[in-house]
């Protein structure tokens, strides 16, 4: 297990224990569950990262278009192909090991 962390001004970690209260959600389940969206490549989370890119990075909109464009056609590429998400998973490990 790896712990991350990060700074945050005062003002906004307090507005987002006041929102995480109100819906009743535990900041842990919170983050872990944004990092598993992101990583799944869900559509909702995408468009999520496509409005983080276009406020944070000096990427064009043509290029953040066209990496979500990039990422559904993944997605469909890999049901079309029918794996699972074990299958998936056993892929992607065997890239990692390629890049150590």
């Amino acid at each position: 297990m790896k712990k991350i962390q990060f700074i945050e001004e005062t003002n906004q970690h307090a507005r987002l224990l006041t929102r995480l209260r109100y819906d009743r959600i535990k900041q842990g389940d919170f983050f872990r569950n944004l990092v598993s969206l992101y990583l799944s490549n869900d559509i909702d989370m995408i468009r999520v990262i496509e409005k983080i890119k276009s406020n944070t990075t000096n990427t064009g909109k043509h290029k953040i278009k066209r990496s979500t464009k990039d990422i559904l056609e993944g997605e469909k590429l890999m049901e079309d192909l029918g794996l699972s998400k074990k299958e998936r998973s056993e892929i992607f490990d065997l890239i990692e090991e390629d890049f150590e």
